[in-house]
C-alpha cells in the first residue's frame, strides 16, 4: 500500500521533561560504553549537575526529534545500535542477550510513549502485547470462556522457533510503512543496517535479523509486524477464533478449522519469519473421541493432549491438571520463600522488596487467570506467618497485626 509521510512538528510532543521521566524509569546495566541507567539517570536528573544535565537533556530531545523524522545513513548510527552481547543459559541451549546503551533505551521509550496510542490502535485488539493493559490476561480469560464454549472442540497452543531473533527484517521494514507510518522512520534508522554485537574478549557478532532485545521499541515493532499475518488469518478462516501475545498464538474452534488455520500459519508465517515450534505445539481437545480425529487432522504436527497445558503462565484443560499445576506452582514458591528466609536474616530490606517487588506480582497474577487458585495459598501463608514476617522484625512469634499493615 502506498505509505503516509509524517509531518517534523509530530515529535514536538517530546520535550525535556519526557526525556528526564524516561531517565527515570529505564533501568539496567549499560551497553558496550559501560555506563548504566543509575549513572546516566544521575547525570540527567541529579543537581549536582543541574547545568550540565539540562543541557544534555536537550541534546538528547533534539536527536529523539530528528531521529524519529529524517532518515540518516546506517554509518552515522553505528554507535548507537551497538550493544554488548551476553548468553543466557537456557537449559538446554542459550539465548543471546543483547544490552544497548542506556542512551538508546531513553531515546526509544521517549519515543514509545509518544506513539503509544497509535501503535496500539495499529496492531488491533488481537495482537495483546502493543501496549494494551492486561493483555496476557485478557488473552488467558479469552481462551479459557471459548474452551467452555460448546461450538469449540479445541485449543490450538502456538509456540515459535527463537521468533524475536527471526523476525525478516526486509519485509517488517516494509510493512511498518504503511501499517503505523508514525514509527516508521525511526525503526528504519535503526534496523535496515545490522547492529555491532560486543562480546566479552573482544570478539564482535552482528545482528542482521529479528529485534534487538535492549531496545524499547522492539516489543511495539514485532507486534505490529505479525499484524498481515493475523489479517490473513482472521480472512482465510473466518471460523476460528485467535488472540496472539507477541509470538505465542492462540486459536479455538472445530477441528478442521483449526487445521486450516494451522496450516494458512505456517505458510504465511514463513514470509514474515514466524517459525512454529512444533514440539511445543499443542492441541487441547475436551475428549478422547475429539482426540481420535485431531490425531487425523494433524497427525504429528502438533502434540495432542485431553488434560491441559499450561497457557501464558496460567493454565487451560480438565480440573485435575489444574489441580496439579498449581499444586506444583505452589510447592516450587514455598522453597523459594524459605531460601528468602535464609537471607532475611542478614539482608531484610533487601528481602523485603524481593518479596513485594517480585513474588507479590506473582501471587496477584495467578489469581487473577486461574479460579479458585487462593486455594492453593495455604502452604505461603504459612511461610510468611511463621518464618518470613517474624524473621523480617526478629520475633519469636507470628506477627498477624503487621502482616496487614504490610499489606503482604
Amino acid at each position: 500500500g502506498p505509505t503516509q509521510p509524517i509531518p517534523r512538528y509530530f515529535f514536538y510532543c517530546i520535550d525535556e521533561q519526557t526525556i528526564m521521566k524516561a531517565a527515570k524509569d529505564t533501568k539496567g546495566s549499560g551497553g558496550p560504553s559501560g555506563v548504566d541507567a543509575e549513572q546516566f539517570r544521575r547525570i540527567l536528573c541529579s543537581k549536582n549537575f543541574a547545568k550540565e544535565g539540562k543541557m544534555l537533556r536537550k541534546a538528547i530531545l533534539d536527536f529523539a526529534r530528528k531521529i524519529a523524522s529524517t532518515h540518516y545513513d546506517p554509518g552515522l548510527l553505528e554507535a548507537y545500535t551497538a550493544c554488548r552481547l551476553i548468553p543466557l543459559d537456557k537449559d538446554p541451549g542459550i539465548r543471546p542477550i543483547e544490552i544497548s546503551e542506556v542512551f538508546r533505551r531513553n531515546v526509544g521509550k521517549s519515543i514509545s510513549r509518544s506513539a503509544s496510542q497509535y501503535n496500539k490502535e495499529a496492531a488491533g485488539p488481537l495482537q495483546t502485547c502493543a501496549g494494551h493493559g492486561a493483555g496476557a490476561e485478557a488473552a488467558v480469560h479469552a481462551m479459557r470462556e471459548l474452551f467452555n464454549d460448546e461450538g469449540t472442540d479445541g485449543i490450538l497452543l502456538i509456540d515459535a522457533s527463537n521468533a524475536f531473533n527471526c523476525l525478516n527484517r526486509r519485509v517488517a521494514l516494509h510493512n511498518i510503512q504503511i501499517i503505523c507510518p508514525i514509527i516508521s522512520t525511526y525503526i528504519i534508522n535503526t534496523y535496515r543496517h545490522h547492529s555491532t554485537l560486543y562480546v566479552a574478549g573482544g570478539k564482535k557478532l552482528f545482528s542482521m535479523e529479528g529485534t534487538t532485545q535492549g531496545d524499547p521499541m522492539a516489543m511495539a515493532w514485532y507486534s505490529l509486524s505479525t499484524v498481515v499475518l493475523i489479517d490473513s488469518l482472521r480472512a482465510r478462516v473466518p471460523s476460528v477464533r485467535q488472540v496472539l501475545l507477541a509470538d505465542d498464538a492462540t486459536a479455538a474452534g472445530k477441528i478442521n478449522s483449526l487445521k486450516d488455520w494451522y496450516d494458512i500459519l505456517i505458510e504465511e508465517g514463513h514470509k514474515i519469519g514466524y517459525y512454529v515450534n512444533r514440539s511445543k505445539s499443542w492441541l487441547i481437545v475436551k475428549d478422547e473421541l475429539t482426540k481420535i480425529k485431531a490425531q487425523e487432522e494433524f497427525g504429528d504436527a502438533v502434540n495432542i493432549t485431553t488434560e491441559g497445558q499450561r497457557h501464558l503462565g496460567a493454565v487451560i484443560g480438565s480440573s485435575d491438571f489444574k489441580n496439579l499445576y498449581c499444586s506444583a506452582k505452589v510447592a516450587k514458591w514455598k522453597e523459594e520463600l524459605m531460601n528468602l528466609n535464609e537471607i532475611t536474616e542478614v539482608y531484610p530490606q533487601k528481602a523485603y522488596a524481593a518479596y513485594t517487588k517480585g513474588y507479590m506480582s506473582k501471587f496477584t497474577y495467578f489469581m487473577r487467570t486461574i479460579d479458585g487458585f487462593h486455594e492453593f495459598l495455604a502452604p505461603i501463608d504459612e511461610v510468611l506467618n511463621d518464618h518470613l514476617l517474624p524473621t523480617l522484625f526478629g520475633s519469636d512469634s507470628q506477627l498477624p497485626e503487621l502482616r496487614e499493615v504490610l499489606g503482604i
